[in-house]
Order: structure tokens, then C-alpha cells, then sequence
């Protein structure tokens, strides 16, 4: 998230939205200054001045604003309307590279001279692109869920794969396992930021 605030662009886009934060908002950044990128920090400070919500930085040196610890959350969430949106395509584009997978061994099978099932991979692998980019562009729950519902489907075809094989070796369980993990986690985490975004974001 830190590089969201080199972009002069996006620190502008985030100053808009900073003005249009309630003071409570404004103050609930300031318990959380310390856990915020700097820039944001900074701005959201400013922005109080501003308001008259205190008279200086100093005033951050009150019991009030003292900063606590974060609380460990599986899914941290996210304020910021933007840098939710930038998490949410990030998650997508990861997605839509996890989608080339099938795309690819399909067409490899095509070549070796496989047919039925490689022509299914290109189908499943062309639909989850697809809706990968979708997400990208619209961050609609409808694409996420079908990204889900095709994965937990891969889930269970990698699983028949690994029994029909006569001998496994533990790293091909363990990157099945760590690839799958990232997988549903983004697809979860993503899921979640949309379901915490106003309608009127969307």
C-alpha cells in the first residue's frame, strides 16, 4: 500500500476523499496515525487542523490519541474507497494469472494430441479469465463467486489427479496446497472488501 502514495495522482484522489470524511472519521485516523502510510498520515492531520479539530500536531500527544495496537486480523480491513478498489484489481489480476494455468495446459494437451478434456480447459480456463478481468474492471460479487465455485471444482480435480497417481511426492502436495491456500485467500479477501463497500462505490 505504501506505493499507492508515490502516485501524485492517487495521493490527489485521496485528498477529495479525506475532505469528505466526517470528523469522526477524520479522528479515528488520527488513534491510527501510526498504522497508516505517512503521506495519509500526514494529510489526515493537516485535513484536522484544518477543521479545527486540533489546534497542532501537538495536541497528538494527548491521552486521546494515543495509538493502540492493531488488532491481528486474517482479513485487515480497508477504509480508504481507493486503496480498496487497488487491493481488490491487485487480487484480480492475481486471480486472472492463476486462470492462464488451464488455458495454457490445454492448449499444450491440444498440441500432444489430446482433445476432450484439454477443449474443457480451455473453456473453464477462457470463462475464469474472463470474469478475472471482470472483477479488475467492475468488482462485481457475480464474478468472484463464480471464480470461487470453478476454483473449489479445480480443487476437487487436482484432488483426483493426486489419488489416480501411483506414487505422490510431498512437494507436489505442498505446492498444490500453498497455491491453493493464496488462492481461495485472495479470492476470500477480495470478497470480503466488495461485500464492506457502500453501494454507492460500486
Amino acid at each position: 500500500m505504501v506505493g499507492y502514495f508515490e502516485d501524485k495522482e492517487f495521493v490527489e484522489k485521496f485528498k477529495i476523499e479525506l475532505g469528505n470524511y466526517s470528523d469522526k472519521e477524520v479522528l479515528e485516523i488520527l488513534k491510527k496515525r501510526d498504522h497508516y502510510n505517512e503521506v495519509a498520515s500526514k494529510l489526515a492531520i493537516e485535513e484536522a487542523i484544518e477543521r479545527g479539530l486540533i489546534l497542532s500536531e501537538q495536541d497528538l500527544f494527548d491521552e486521546k490519541f494515543k495509538v493502540g495496537p492493531m488488532p491481528n486480523k486474517l482479513f485487515p480491513p480497508v477504509g480508504q474507497p481507493q486503496v480498496r478498489k487497488k487491493i481488490i484489481r491487485s487480487i484480480g489480476r492475481g486471480l486472472l494469472l492463476a486462470g492462464l494455468i488451464p488455458l495454457i495446459y490445454g492448449v499444450v494437451e491440444i498440441v500432444q494430441g489430446g482433445m476432450f478434456e484439454p477443449i474443457i480447459l480451455i473453456l473453464l480456463g477462457g470463462t475464469w479469465v474472463f470474469n478475472a478481468y471482470q472483477l479488475m474492471i467492475k468488482q462485481k460479487l457475480s464474478n468472484l463467486n463464480l471464480i470461487l465455485l470453478m476454483a473449489l471444482a479445480s480443487l476437487v480435480y487436482a484432488g483426483s489427479l493426486f489419488f489416480q497417481m501411483k506414487s505422490i511426492q510431498v512437494m507436489d502436495i505442498a505446492l498444490a496446497v500453498i497455491l491453493y491456500s493464496l488462492l481461495f485467500y485472495g479470492a476470500f479477501y477480495a470478497r470480503k472488501l466488495i461485500t464492506a463497500q457502500p453501494a454507492k462505490e460500486l
